[in-house]
């Protein structure tokens, strides 16, 4: 049965070895004004989720990303700040969400939207009104491809819309010690077919308008021809 009406607010978590706060088969969570920092892996974890909702949390110098959204459906992520994590926010095989009015800095990727395998569609996301700004860290594949300078990536998702948001300074670094290139990255936002990288599908039906993109290295926008 689903965990059902939980809140967490007002909360630091600090310096675990595994994820900070972890949440499975949630229903009506809510999560507010919580600091989670120096986890060895995800910051905030909510997988197999309906209508969670991530409100002014502050997330930071976590392992893994700093909010993992996974399976999940009808999510909220506004006025969170996530900054040098390995991605700010991860959402992963999740439909109908919001990411609003969010900083995401000083990542490996702002904001990473990844459908896989698993045959369930990623999108019908709105990604609006964020700040999504020097996400210019290297970091080597693991779970996820090596990802560097990615302000927004979409792989293989459908009916994303991003509005309104800046998108500054995402400069893409190689690795240190081989100098290769990331998998994920080459640009400020990425629109790319997943078949390769997670074995997901093409995107499709995705609308990208009203961003204000300044500073970027090697680009602003690349896609791939897909979709």
């Amino acid at each position: 049965k689903a965990v059902t009406d939980v809140t967490i607010q007002n909360l630091r978590i600090t310096g675990f070895s595994g994820q900070g706060l972890i949440a499975f088969g949630s229903d009506n969570l809510q999560v507010a004004n919580v600091e989670v920092d120096h986890s060895a892996d995800v910051g905030v974890f909510s997988k197999a989720g309906t209508r969670s909702a991530f409100v002014s949390d502050r997330v930071h110098d976590n392992g893994g990303a700093g909010i993992r959204v996974s399976d999940s459906s009808g999510f909220t992520i506004t006025r969170t700040t996530s900054y040098r994590n390995h991605d700010g926010v991860l959402i992963l095989d999740s439909v109908q969400g919001s990411i609003t009015h969010a900083v995401l800095a000083g990542n490996c990727a702002g904001l990473a939207v990844i459908d896989t395998a698993d045959g369930v569609a990623t999108g019908d996301i709105t990604v609006r009104e964020n700040a999504v700004v020097a996400n210019s860290r290297y970091c080597p594949a693991g779970e996820a491809p090596s990802e560097s300078g990615v302000g927004v990536g979409l792989l293989g998702t459908t009916a994303m819309v991003v509005m309104d948001n800046l998108i500054a300074d995402n400069v893409g670094h190689p690795d240190p010690n081989t100098g290769e290139r990331a998998q994920f990255g080459g640009g400020a936002l990425l629109l790319l077919d997943a078949t390769d990288l997670t074995g997901g599908a093409a995107p499709t039906q995705n609308r990208v308008t009203g961003n204000l993109f300044a500073h970027n290295e090697p680009a602003d926008v690349v896609t791939d021809g897909t979709g």
